[in-house]
């Protein structure tokens, strides 16, 4: 009983932090959109990947990861630094299945081939690197308690 709730809220923490990486790209990548790809590129139905708009991706989706990471490990029953793995290796699975599928060839056309590969990486080095920092804030001490007993 105790190891199935442990398992159930492994899964929560992990599909909360998939779904806060999701909500994150889902909003910002407009945003992206608007700031680094030229208007009349747009209106003519192109959605020409500038390099701009390529380095912005990588960036938002990294620290998009990176809370995404955090959550899992925050919302993990133990070992916060597994979930963000946990949720790495989900998040590869996904891209490697896009990437296999490829569902959208007119888009990935217009998308260096290298592009799929490297940002699911570095989604997935985001998690990782969330559930660290999760991991890590676990180890400390109560800081606040420290230094109102001083005070």
């Amino acid at each position: 009983m105790i190891q199935s709730r442990l398992l159930g809220r492994s899964f929560l923490a992990v599909l909360s932090g998939y779904l806060t990486v999701a909500i994150l790209v889902v909003l910002i990548t407009p945003l992206a959109v608007w700031l680094f790809i030229p208007a009349d590129l747009l209106k003519q139905g192109k959605s020409a990947y500038t390099d701009a708009y390529i380095i912005s991706n990588f960036v938002y989706s990294f620290g998009a990861a990176v809370v995404g990471g955090w959550v899992a490990g925050w919302m993990a029953p133990r070992n916060p630094y597994a979930h963000g793995g946990a949720l790495a290796a989900v998040m590869l699975a996904f891209a490697l299945g896009d990437i296999l599928a490829s569902k959208a060839p007119e888009i990935a056309a217009r998308q260096p081939s290298w592009y799929g590969w490297a940002v699911a990486l570095t989604g997935a080095a985001g998690a990782l690197v969330g559930g660290w920092i999760r991991a890590r804030q676990r180890q400390r001490p109560n800081d606040t308690a420290a230094t109102a007993t001083t005070a």
